[in-house]
Formats: C-alpha cells, structure tokens, sequence
C-alpha cells in the first residue's frame, strides 16, 4: 500500500509542468500568427522581383547577340513568352498593378561618375519598376 506522502505532484513539478505547456502554447500562437500570412509578399519583394527578371532577360539576350546586340526583347513588337504576364492556359503569371520600363545607355566611368557617351565603352542597363511599388536595378556591362 502506497503511503499518503507519495500521493499526488509536488508543487515544483506542478510549476514545471504550467511553465513548460505554457511555452509550448505561446510558441504555437507565435508560428500559427506567422505562418498566416506567408502567402502575402510585400509589394516591394514583388516589385523587387520582376526587376531582377528583367534585367536577367536583357543580361541573357546579350550573351545570345553579343554585346554590340543588347536589347530589351520584352520591347518590340512581338515579344517572346518568357515577357509576357499570362501562360499558355492564359493564366495570369506576373503580379497586376505594376509598370516595367527598360533603357540602355552607352557611356563611360569618369573620376566625377557616369557620362552618356555613344562611344563609351560600357553599357549601362536600368531597369524600373513602378506601381504598387518602386524598384530600380542597374547593370554596367562592357565588350571583352
């Protein structure tokens, strides 16, 4: 037979055990209030983001055509798909509500800063990005 002393939990056991599930909940609620809201990027990432894809797109077209060939394709006329903001399926792929705008200008470095110079030696490529929000990115290439 058990004696009475060894009945029931100690009162250090019993605020170990309200510490420890109280822990385990808070870090629970914190993840489950995260995790909510993963799906939303910021417009600024998304923004961000299309910038990169297409000064990538500009970048891989001069690899293809050379340096004196750079070009943004996503301007012309008949663009190639990877431009555009639908799939096949005619499902939108690019997020709405933003304007991507693309120069490339030829110049030179200057102990002051950048020169526009059509017999400079470098390109420089700026791609921006307005709407929701605002991106610029710039790419400086050269002929080697």
């Amino acid at each position: 037979m058990r004696d009475s002393k060894e009945q029931g939990y100690t009162l250090i056991e019993l605020i170990i055990f309200v510490t420890v599930l109280a822990v385990g909940i808070g870090s629970l609620v914190a993840l489950s209030l995260a995790l909510r809201s993963t799906h939303n990027i910021d417009n600024q990432t998304q923004a961000l983001g299309l910038a990169k894809q297409r000064l990538e797109i500009i970048y891989a077209n001069r690899a293809k055509n050379g340096y004196f060939g750079v070009f943004d394709p996503c301007r012309v006329t008949s663009p190639p798909k990877i431009c555009g903001t639908s799939n096949a399926a005619g499902n939108s792929i690019s997020p709405a509500g933003f304007i991507i705008t693309s120069s490339i200008v030829t110049g030179k470095l200057s102990s002051t800063g950048w020169i526009d110079d059509v017999s400079g030696v470098f390109k420089k490529i700026t791609v921006d990005v307005t709407g929701k929000a605002n991106a610029s990115l710039n790419l400086l290439i050269t002929s080697y």
